[in-house]
This record gives C-alpha cells, sequence and structure tokens, in this order.
C-alpha cells in the first residue's frame, strides 16, 4: 500500500523530546509511506525500535500512546500538502517531521482529543 497517514498520540506528561519542549496533551502526527505504507505505520506503533525518524523518540516514550492512526490510500506523496493546512488548526511543532522538506512542522499539538479530531476531520473533508 502507498500513501499518507495520520497518528494521533497521547503524551501523558510534559516532556523533552531531542530539541523539543512537549506538552502533555495530543499531537498529531502527519506522514507518508510510499513502499509500505502499513509497515511505516506499525513501526509507529512500536515501541522498541530503532530510534531514525524525529517520530520515533515521541513514540518510544513510555508516557506516549497511541490513540488513532489513519490511513489515506494515494498513489502521490502529500504528507506535506496536509501538514501545511494542519498549521492552520493547531500549533506545530517547529522542524519536527520536516528534516527532509520545506514543511514548518509535521507535528502538530492539540489540548483536547476533540479539537485534533475536528482539524482531521476539516483536512480530509477539504481533500475531497
Amino acid at each position: 500500500m502507498r500513501g499518507s497517514y495520520f497518528l494521533i498520540l497521547e503524551l501523558k506528561r510534559d516532556k523533552k523530546i531531542k530539541n523539543w519542549k512537549l506538552r502533555k496533551g495530543f499531537y498529531l502526527y502527519v506522514g507518508s509511506g510510499m513502499k509500505g505504507l502499513e509497515n511505516r505505520v506499525l513501526r509507529h506503533l512500536r515501541k522498541r525500535k530503532r530510534k531514525f525518524w524525529h517520530i520515533d523518540y515521541l513514540t518510544s516514550d513510555k508516557d506516549c500512546k497511541p490513540i488513532f492512526v489513519i490511513l489515506r490510500l494515494e498513489s502521490e506523496k502529500k504528507e506535506c500538502k496536509y501538514a501545511r493546512k494542519f498549521i492552520e488548526f493547531a500549533n506545530g511543532i517547529k522542524g519536527f517531521g520536516c528534516s527532509d522538506c520545506n514543511c514548518y512542522s509535521h507535528l502538530f499539538y492539540f489540548r483536547e482529543l476533540n479539537s485534533c479530531m475536528e482539524a482531521v476531520s476539516k483536512v480530509l473533508k477539504d481533500e475531497n
């Protein structure tokens, strides 16, 4: 499978992950898997893994819990397009998950789960 994914996580307490100070709350990570989407997402859901991407440091933390994963099957890479839309609804964590593109962020903070789900709904509705 090829496409984009939205990983919704809950961080149970304030943390410093690499250079980022993350607050307790909900986070939305936007990514893509153009060769094995399902394996990419399953990797993110594992606690034990070699840390390679920024998101690995967050998802392997004991206080980080996956809440939802939304897959979008697509033939072209759209993660940056989605990330640029999410910045309208949430605070982006500057430089997180975007070292290979010119986006502000691919990780977005929400105090409440409902706000996060509403943002996902709006972005996906705009895409259809």
